[in-house]
């Protein structure tokens, strides 16, 4: 810990705490992987702070990895069978972090998703085909206070077709599921996500089970580019 611990006094507001925010148990739907990388020729350690998904702190997992070693473990053999649903990462910045999400039955795909420091107020999506494919979000509280999290369903002259308020109150470092499919009418050209707080997003975009083969993305939320984009 005493290697660990000197990470906090370098991050900054524009250094964010490193974050993977979307674990899933090795089951149905999904196989879930963790991948650990050391970029560089001289060891790192890395810790795992994990959370369930209502925020309460889970026991930590810690790996030590050789220079240039890659590892690669399901979740289930990382945090055994506590309810992990989120992790933060300490240690050394050149070992990096990637999880990848991979269709429990049948042909597929994985998708690889990698930490990231980026948190949202404000984005918005293109959404997929919904006869074919899902569109699912998850999100974690980073704020001080819940989190009150808006849809726009948007048509392609800016107007709203529908206003779906998602959460009421997410609290601070709890976790939220969504299926934004479940939104998309005929005429949807956007879905823009709004929120009172910062958000760590995870978005997937799936192929439905008669699909084969079955493949998984990773949808980037998109951000006005130059100054703070706001949904409202």
């Amino acid at each position: 810990m005493k290697v660990l611990i000197p990470l906090f006094s370098f991050v900054s507001l524009f250094a964010q705490i490193r974050f993977i925010d979307h674990v899933t148990p090795t089951t149905q739907p999904f196989e879930t992987y963790l991948f650990v990388t050391n970029f560089r020729d001289i060891p790192c350690d890395i810790q795992f702070l994990p959370y369930d998904i209502e925020g309460n702190r889970l026991p930590d997992v810690s790996f030590s990895l050789q220079g240039h070693q890659s590892i690669k473990y399901k979740s289930d053999d990382v945090f055994g069978t506590n309810p992990v649903s989120h992790f933060q990462i300490l240690g050394d910045t050149h070992c990096g972090v990637t999880i990848g999400y991979q269709l429990y039955d049948g042909q597929g795909a994985t998708a690889h998703l990698i930490e990231s420091p980026q948190r949202y107020t404000d984005f918005l999506i293109y959404p997929g085909e919904p006869e074919y494919i899902f569109d699912g979000m998850a999100a974690v509280n980073f704020g001080v206070d819940p989190a009150i999290i808006t849809a726009y369903v948007r048509a392609s002259d800016g107007s709203d077709i529908n206003v779906v308020e998602l959460t009421d109150g997410l609290p601070r470092l709890h976790k939220g599921l969504w299926l934004l499919d479940e939104l998309v009418t005929p005429d949807t050209a956007t879905i823009v996500i709004h929120s009172t707080e910062p958000l760590d997003v995870t978005l997937l975009r799936g192929t439905r089970p008669h699909v084969v083969p079955g493949y998984l993305f990773e949808v980037v939320p998109i951000s006005e580019p130059s100054e703070d984009f706001k949904a409202p």
